[in-house]
């Protein structure tokens, strides 16, 4: 619901103000609500009825398409090429490594596995990074983007170890009572 919120507000923006940063932070929120679709299981529901293989793929196509997206958000909020010209290409390559593993998610799935998050890492960290060379900047939006990162990372790393079975999310809820 809060995706679909985020998506449909900045949406509005987007055409009301004609700003691009805000189509593309509508790309990542419509690819992450793809992905939040699938993951939950309601990818089945989608036209195309029940078919386990298309919705593996477009789990792992979701994710880094909407990562993608994402970062095209960061660069030009930023304004990479002009403010931080040093990691712009850096960061263009990392961007590259996310849409080559959606391709390879569509592409062959099954073969994929994690070898397509590979460069997630790498985005991740560098991401971070250049965020934080904004805020020594001072530019605008940073100290925004640096905190929304954090909950964003934060919550991933929470799911990763939620689905390694590295957290135990049934004492959270004992204790939610």
């Amino acid at each position: 619901g809060i995706v679909i919120g985020l998506l449909l507000y900045n949406l509005i923006l987007f055409i009301g103000l004609r700003d691009r940063n805000y189509f593309w932070y509508v790309i990542y929120c419509f690819w992450a609500l793809v992905a939040s679709f699938v993951v939950s299981g309601y990818g089945l529901l989608l036209p195309g009825g029940p078919l386990p293989a298309i919705n593996d793929s477009a789990e792992g196509a979701a994710l880094t398409l909407s990562g993608a997206a994402l970062l095209q958000f960061i660069i030009r909020v930023l304004d990479v090429a002009h403010t931080l010209p040093r990691h712009y290409l850096p960061l263009r390559v990392l961007q590259l490594g996310w849409l080559l593993s959606a391709a390879m998610f569509l592409w062959r799935p099954a073969e994929t596995g994690n070898l397509a998050h590979f460069p997630s890492v790498g985005v991740v960290l560098y991401v971070y990074v250049v965020v934080l060379f904004g805020v020594q900047k001072r530019l605008p939006g940073a100290i925004q983007l640096l905190i929304g990162l954090t909950a964003l990372f934060g919550g991933a790393v929470w799911m990763l170890g939620f689905n390694s079975g590295l957290v135990d999310w049934s004492r959270p809820q004992a204790y939610a009572y």
